[in-house]
């Protein structure tokens, strides 16, 4: 199948979705051939200008003839979705997962006919041509299958394929450097450190709670020398 003539569906048109889009259509699929779902009315206005592409609000008008479906919406709202679009979904689309946690076998244990599937982790340099995905294949995921998601995807950088467990391991690492405290090991909401897997340094990122007590504990040493001084 030539690029040009791919039938792309995308569901959910978020940052990572819009990157996807953006080099699919770099890649050479034709924004004729696209149909992306979104649900504002103002969003879905601000992709079909800048992208030539149709958009609809409706899941199951996307996929009904599509050979490549991205599924790009919340990993909270993936099952909900799959049960929408399970029926309608033609026998040989490929489903490509940029769902953040979510398996290929998810996917595969929730649509009927347990269609090819295959789970990329793009990052954001993708929307423009510069990122570093990494591209797995599901279970029922043929050679032809993978070769057809390399290409449309050839547009976001480079693509490389690996091992579906080598991107959980990579996805645990970077969840308990961006959620530990270095110094409580309580679990929060901070960008991974800069250091990769020196987060847990202790001079890297406390929680706000142990911020608090080191800049207590830093005035009362401060107020003692004042004191000792006098």
């Amino acid at each position: 199948m030539s690029i040009d003539d791919v039938r792309l569906a995308l569901l959910g048109t978020g940052n990572m979705g819009e990157a996807v889009l953006a080099g699919a259509l770099r890649a050479g699929v034709a924004p004729g051939n696209v149909t992306a779902t979104v649900r504002r009315p103002e969003r879905a206005d601000e992709i079909a200008r800048r992208y030539g592409v149709r958009t609809t609000a409706d899941n199951v008008e996307a996929v009904r003839d599509a050979d490549v479906v991205v599924v790009a919406v919340k990993p909270k709202d993936v099952e909900a979705m799959l049960g929408e679009v399970g029926d309608a979904l033609p026998r040989h689309a490929v489903v490509v997962s940029v769902a953040a946690g979510l398996s290929t076998a998810f996917f595969e244990d929730r649509l009927p006919g347990r269609p090819p599937v295959v789970r990329v982790m793009p990052n954001t340099p993708a929307a423009i041509g510069a990122g570093t995905s990494a591209l797995s294949a599901g279970a029922h995921a043929s050679a032809a299958d993978v070769d057809l998601v390399l290409a449309v995807l050839a547009g976001t950088g480079d693509v490389v394929v690996v091992p579906e467990v080598s991107q959980a391991a990579a996805g645990r690492s970077r969840a308990r450097a961006r959620r530990t405290c270095s110094t409580c090991s309580t679990r929060w909401p901070r960008p991974a450190s800069p250091w990769g897997s020196r987060a847990t340094c202790r001079r890297a990122w406390p929680c706000r709670r142990c911020s608090a007590r080191r800049a207590s504990s830093r005035r009362r040493a401060s107020t003692l020398r004042w004191r000792a001084s006098a």
